[in-house]
């Protein structure tokens, strides 16, 4: 009797609902001539077959454009402290004498945190390529770095970003 009794209320509850009815309404009708629009998936076709195709493949399947440029420049950082995630020590720097030098003198420091090397300021394939000969098993990858410099308040390499401190 209960079962009968919910599937009675069931009814009545779809009886009462009022039944909804959209026609479609046209926005525009121009009689099968070519509208000059696009669909999304064209213009996203043509945006993407108007870049320009990347100038060298990266060891990890990455692909990089060169030359990677950033307004850092060398320079002098204050050691202090930051309380931004940081999920793997990184350090950044450029393709110059200075940063070279600064990779050669604490490569045991980054080898033993792990720190992922980001170069700025890198004309070529070739010149990244000589930089990690003195990073040895340091992963280096060129990159833009402003946003990372930006939220980090940097304007300077090299520099060495850990989980709580931003030092040289």
């Amino acid at each position: 009797m209960q079962g009968k009794l919910k599937m009675i209320v069931c009814l009545l509850g779809l009886m009462a609902c009022p039944i909804i009815h959209a026609e479609t309404e046209v926005l525009a009708d121009y009689g099968g001539r070519e509208t000059g629009l696009k669909s999304p998936q064209e213009q996203i076709r043509e945006l993407a077959n108007r870049m320009p195709v990347p100038q060298a493949p990266a060891e990890n399947g990455l692909l990089q454009r060169f030359p990677i440029e950033s307004d850092l420049s060398v320079g002098v950082i204050e050691t202090k402290q930051h309380d931004k995630p940081v999920s793997r020590p990184f350090f950044i720097l450029g393709y110059d004498e200075h940063s070279a030098q600064w990779l050669e003198t604490n490569l045991n420091h980054l080898q033993e945190i792990n720190a992922l090397g980001l170069v700025t300021n890198v004309r070529s394939a070739a010149e990244l390529a000589r930089l990690q000969q003195y990073a040895g098993t340091i992963e280096l990858q060129a990159m833009p770095v402003e946003s990372i410099a930006e939220q980090f308040d940097v304007d300077s390499y090299p520099v060495l970003i850990t989980t709580e401190e931003i030092t040289q």
